[in-house]
């Protein structure tokens, strides 16, 4: 399953810079290629809950590149309901992804400086729904790189309750982990990025 994220086209691009076209500039998405973050592998045990046990998130591994980024987890249905994935649009949010932060300290993803990088691929594919106990275990992967030394969280929803929603759940939720790790510095040098200072 792939998703729209709104960038530019996924391949590293090698244009000239200057007159003569003897200097290579290395652009990724946008992104000069010495300031993308180093590749590091964060093997994790995040456990978290969602209020009144609503699910269970489990984070097992975030991998971070100039190639992009990995999230292994898994999504456990702790309610005695059946709850919906999002498909999409502002009937039903599609809110999963790499949070990307400016600090440590808890904060919406929507405030000034921080940004969601949603998934290019699923796998597998999100079900449809998730009936109680059961898992949905594997993947999210997306090829725009987060930018380096920015604290990393994990978003998952917005979930929709199949039929009404157990007392005390509320019509919907959503879950932004607690816990963060700090992001990899940039592969090189620091470089200003095209068109900075114009």
């Amino acid at each position: 399953m792939r998703f729209a994220v709104g960038v530019l086209a996924s391949l590293a691009l090698v244009v000239s810079a200057g007159c003569g076209g003897g200097e290579k500039l290395c652009l990724r998405h946008g992104v000069r290629c010495e300031n993308l973050p180093k590749r590091k592998v964060y093997s994790l045990n995040w456990i978290e809950r969602a209020p009144h046990g609503a699910a269970v998130f489990r984070v097992r591994r975030i991998e971070v590149s100039a190639s992009g980024w990995k999230i292994r987890a898994s999504i456990t249905n702790g309610a005695p309901r059946t709850f919906a994935f999002p498909t999409g649009g502002q009937r039903s949010p599609l809110s999963f992804g790499l949070g990307v932060f400016s600090t440590q300290l808890p904060r919406r993803v929507e405030d000034f400086g921080n940004y969601l990088l949603k998934p290019q691929k699923i796998v597998p594919p999100f079900p449809r729904e998730l009936t109680p106990g059961h898992t949905w275990s594997g993947t999210m992967s997306s090829d725009v790189a987060p930018r380096p030394r920015r604290w990393l969280r994990v978003l998952f929803g917005v979930f929709f309750w199949k039929g009404k929603a157990p007392e005390d759940y509320g019509r919907y939720f959503e879950w932004q982990t607690s816990h963060t790790v700090k992001g990899p510095p940039p592969r090189g040098r620091a470089a200003p990025e095209p068109g900075a200072g114009k």
